[in-house]
This record gives C-alpha cells, sequence and structure tokens, in this order.
C-alpha cells in the first residue's frame, strides 16, 4: 500500500509504503484472477484513515494500482 503524498513548496509529504503480511490465504478463482487476503496494520498509527495505491506483487512484478480507503 502506498499512501499518495501532496506537494507543498517543493517538497514531497506525507509519504508512506506499508508492506502488507498476505497470510497464506491466495486462492485461484479462474487462470489468471486471484483473490489474496491480507493483514491490515494494526493502528491507525501506522495507517491513518485515508485513501491509498494498492498493488500486489508476485515475482518482483507489481499489479496495476488500485485505490483502497482506510478507515477505522
Amino acid at each position: 500500500m502506498v499512501s499518495p503524498s501532496f506537494n507543498t513548496h517543493s517538497f514531497s509529504m506525507n509519504q508512506r509504503l506499508l508492506v502488507l503480511d498476505n497470510a497464506n490465504s491466495t486462492k485461484a478463482l479462474g487462470r489468471s484472477t486471484y483473490r489474496v487476503g491480507v493483514t491490515a496494520p494494526p493502528s491507525g498509527n501506522f495507517a491513518p484513515t485515508g485513501h491509498y495505491l494498492l498493488y500486489v506483487v508476485h515475482k518482483e512484478i507489481p499489479s496495476s494500482g488500485i485505490w483502497v480507503r482506510m478507515q477505522r
């Protein structure tokens, strides 16, 4: 998960990268479609409420990102 940054005075602020544990819950749904379960960050200190780009990385190749919203 990547938190989108915002720019102010030529600096990118609020950059955050979170690597989630997949908890060994990957299931094939089709030939190239999978369902992947992940463990959410333990608290809002690690992932504050907001939007994140979520990527799945397999063999060092990232998927297209999708927007997700973390909330309490």
